[in-house]
């Protein structure tokens, strides 16, 4: 926007600032959210080329690079239960609009993973058993009863890696951000309850970050104490609740008491990534998130020309890595608009006219929407700006009417026959 370019901002809920404004404060600098957040949501409201839709989301997206057009639908809220300033939403977001971009960028952030999935833990079965979101709204409260009950807390463990780092879920990946946020919490439990016995389970820490490194050293120091093992188990006595584990470095079960216990949730691909990436034609990676073009080299864009990937849709990310692709993917996303034009890559597939028969199989096998049949003549055309040349509807089509510019069918034939002779 400050480019000059007009700016659509389409957000699902009724309020902008996604997870981060559901937090407490910080790392490694212990500022608060609510103040870090505040400015840049009042900036973006403000600014005279940004339009924000709130409560609203993507249903359609067609054309290709400099020539999109995307549908947006309003989510019917109570308008009582709608928060933006006293606002009414209903007069913000219209039902149905249609509007031509040139670029896009896919920022849909990530879900807190359930731990209901892991019923051993006891998370919804004992109330001091809480989630790390949870324990931010309490630290955020600054009231000494963390648990709720009235009653002295005497000591809170934290579990780390839940949800990540598991094969039982499912969840292969570091969420990379748990760590630090559980250094964090356990930190400011010695600050509000100097009294309070602070252990952390954890699998391996690790501090990546700068500043990361000192911040773990810190809390360490106010006596917060990191407890190598594996959880198993968690079930009430008493009216605590007890921690079944086995102390890796120890090489022994132990159990151990706590008054309050708080699961170190990670990050997973949010439950309608697969609906967006039919929506947009993006691949997925094997662990569910979005798919970037190269990791290394083209960590923001995607195989679809003028779709870019900024923060968490793409992988677990803290908020200064957000950050980073968020400018990364906004400077991208300027290029075509800057150009006013866009390279197309030479090797695309061509369609024989006279040999198709229009049967519409290549329509149906090509991922990126690049083939579509002519209405008058019955023919399909590939659109060379979508086109990716990987040759799916060239081997598909049974008229044999489409080929690729870069390799005839002789050709590939040709290196066939060399590789068997080989």
């Amino acid at each position: 926007a400050n480019a000059g370019f007009p700016v659509y901002l389409v957000e699902k809920s009724d309020h902008l600032g996604g997870h981060v404004a559901d937090l407490n404060r910080v790392f490694p600098t212990l500022e608060s959210a609510t103040e870090l957040m505040g400015p840049l949501i009042e900036r973006v409201q403000t600014h005279p080329r940004i339009t924000v839709f709130l409560n609203a989301q993507v249903t359609g997206v067609e054309g290709y690079v400099g020539n999109f057009t995307v549908t947006v639908k309003s989510i019917q809220v109570d308008k009582d239960t709608s928060r933006q300033g006293g606002e009414d939403l209903s007069t913000c977001v219209p039902v149905s609009l249609s509007t031509e971009v040139g670029s896009i960028i896919v920022a849909t952030g990530y879900d807190v993973f359930d731990p209901h999935r892991k019923p051993e833990l006891g998370y919804g079965q004992y109330p001091n058993v809480i989630t790390s979101l949870e324990m931010e709204r309490r630290l955020a409260a600054g009231d000494r009863d963390l648990t709720g009950f009235g009653k002295p807390v005497r000591s809170v463990a934290f579990i780390q890696c839940v949800g990540s780092r598991d094969a039982q879920v499912g969840n292969l990946y570091c969420s990379r951000v748990c760590c630090m946020y559980t250094a964090k919490q356990a930190r400011l439990v010695r600050e509000l309850l100097p009294e309070t016995k602070v252990t952390v389970f954890f699998i391996d820490v690790r501090t990546f970050g700068k500043g990361a490194e000192e911040f773990y050293d810190e809390a360490r120091a106010k006596r917060v104490l990191y407890r190598r093992g594996n959880v198993s188990e968690i079930y009430r006595r008493d009216g605590r609740v007890v921690l079944v584990a086995e102390d890796t470095l120890l090489g022994r079960p132990i159990e151990f008491e706590a008054d309050l216990v708080v699961l170190a949730v990670g990050m997973e691909p949010r439950s309608d990534t697969a609906a967006l990436s039919s929506l947009l034609k993006l691949p997925r990676s094997a662990d569910g998130f979005f798919m970037e073009c190269h990791p290394k080299l083209r960590p923001v864009d995607t195989v679809v020309d003028g779709v870019f990937l900024a923060g968490c849709c793409q992988g677990p990310k803290d908020i200064p890595d957000t950050v980073a692709q968020a400018k990364a993917a906004a400077s991208s996303a300027l290029i075509p608009l800057i150009r006013g034009t866009v390279p197309v890559e030479s090797a695309t597939a061509v369609v024989d006219a006279e040999e198709c028969a229009g049967c519409g199989m290549c329509v149906e096998v090509c991922p990126y929407g690049a083939p579509a049949l002519d209405p008058f003549w019955g023919v399909s055309r590939i659109n060379a700006v979508l086109c990716k040349g990987c040759g799916a509807c060239a081997v598909t089509c049974p008229s044999k009417a489409i080929r690729m510019q870069h390799f005839t069918a002789e050709q590939v034939l040709a290196q066939v026959d060399a590789l068997i002779s080989g």
